[in-house]
C-alpha cells in the first residue's frame, strides 16, 4: 500500500491538484492532550469557501499538506486507468478533532461484544448459508466467499475429527460518526475485510503535529497566508 519514492505521471499530479481529497475537518483520533490551537482551528473547507477569497487563503496550506502525505507515505494508489505505479495522497484532514474520551473508551468497550457477535455468526455455517444464499447469486463476491466456505468444509470437519485446534484471527473496523446534537455516536458500518488504513493512522497524526506547528508559526510571525487562514478556522464544529 505504502509506495513512497514512486512518482506519478503528469496527469496523476493534475488530477491532486484539481481535486484534492482533504477536508479542513478533522476525522476523529484517541483521546489525546489537546493542542492549543486546535479549539481556535478547526472548521470546515465548505463553510470556509463562502467568504470570498477563502479557498486562495487556505490552499497554500492545503498544497503544504499534500507534499508532506507525498514525501511521508500517506498515500493510496490513484486507481482507474492510471498506471500501477501512480500514487495520490490518501483522503485526509487537514487538522484534528477533538473526540470525547467517554465516548472512544465506549466504543473500544462495545468492540469486545461485536467481536463475539461476527465470531459466532463466523461459526456457524449453516446459517451463513441459509442466509446468503440468495445474495450469491446476485453478487459475484458472496457467492465466491460461500463457494469457498463449501470447499474448505470437508478440511475443517477433519481437523476438528483429529482434535486439531482451529486458530482464528479477525482482524475488524468499526465506523461511527460522532452524534453533535445528542452527544452520543452513530455506528455506520462493521467491516470484517477492510482494516488496511490503520497503518496510515500514526503518519496522519504526525501530518497533523506538523499543520498545527505551521499554523502556529504562521500566527506568531503574522505570515499572510497562514494567518489569514487561521481566521478562516473557528471551534463551531467541535463537539
Amino acid at each position: 500500500m505504502l509506495a513512497a519514492g514512486l512518482k506519478s505521471p503528469p496527469s496523476a499530479a493534475a488530477h491532486t491538484r484539481r481535486k484534492s481529497r482533504i477536508s479542513t475537518v478533522g476525522c476523529p483520533a484517541a483521546p489525546a492532550r489537546a493542542h492549543p490551537l486546535v479549539g481556535r482551528a478547526t472548521a470546515t473547507l465548505s463553510a470556509s469557501m463562502t467568504r470570498g477569497t477563502a479557498a486562495e487563503k487556505l490552499d497554500p496550506l492545503v498544497q503544504d499538506a499534500i507534499v508532506w502525505a507525498s514525501q511521508h507515505g500517506l498515500v493510496v494508489g490513484l486507481g482507474g486507468t492510471a498506471p500501477a505505479s501512480a500514487l495520490i495522497h490518501a483522503p485526509l484532514s487537514l487538522l484534528p478533532v477533538a473526540f470525547p474520551a467517554s465516548r472512544f473508551q465506549q466504543a473500544k468497550a462495545a468492540m469486545t461484544t461485536f467481536n463475539t457477535l461476527i465470531d459466532r455468526v463466523a461459526a456457524d455455517e449453516a446459517y451463513l448459508h441459509e442466509t446468503l444464499t440468495l445474495a450469491g447469486q446476485q453478487d459475484a463476491f458472496t457467492g465466491r466467499l460461500l463457494q469457498l466456505l463449501q470447499d474448505t468444509q470437508s478440511v475443517r470437519t477433519a481437523a476438528a475429527a483429529a482434535g486439531v485446534q482451529q486458530v482464528v484471527l479477525g482482524v475488524h473496523r468499526s465506523d461511527y460518526m460522532l452524534d453533535a446534537p445528542s452527544g452520543g455516536f452513530l455506528q455506520v458500518e462493521l467491516n470484517t475485510i477492510a482494516s488496511s488504513f490503520a497503518c496510515l493512522s500514526s503518519i496522519t497524526t504526525q501530518l497533523h503535529h506538523y499543520t498545527l506547528q505551521r499554523l502556529a508559526a504562521g500566527a506568531s510571525s503574522s505570515s499572510s497566508n497562514a494567518a489569514a487562514a487561521l481566521q478562516l478556522l473557528s471551534a463551531s464544529r467541535l463537539p
